[in-house]
């Protein structure tokens, strides 16, 4: 059954967050972070599509799931930089990235 939500994405030719970003894990210094992007406020997508802005280029997919990785990791840590982020992720922990098939929860409350 779809939401109000859902039906007015559709109409508008949009897909849900949770449709266009996977709900993956991946392991950051050893410790794993489960990004699902339903679940991001207001105020967190905004500060995702700010640092994304700041980087100087068009920002590609790969950039986004760096950025909502940021995120989720600063629900813990507000001080959290985006660049101690990128400089904490190697190419392997991202390719070593696993999508999530149920719903993870990493909602503040979670």
């Amino acid at each position: 059954m779809s939401t109000a939500r859902d039906r007015t994405l559709e109409a508008q030719g949009k897909k849900k967050p949770s449709e266009t970003m996977p709900v993956v894990k991946v392991m950051v210094n050893g410790e794993p972070v489960v990004v699902n992007s339903a679940t991001f406020t207001g105020r967190e997508r905004q500060l995702m599509k700010k640092e994304l802005a700041g980087i100087g280029y068009e920002p590609d997919g790969e950039d986004a799931m760096y950025a909502a990785i940021w995120v989720v990791m600063r629900r813990n840590d507000p001080t959290l930089k985006f660049d101690d982020v990128l400089d904490s992720i190697t190419s392997g922990d991202f390719a070593d990235a696993e999508q999530v098939t149920e719903e993870a929860d990493d909602s503040p409350e979670g």
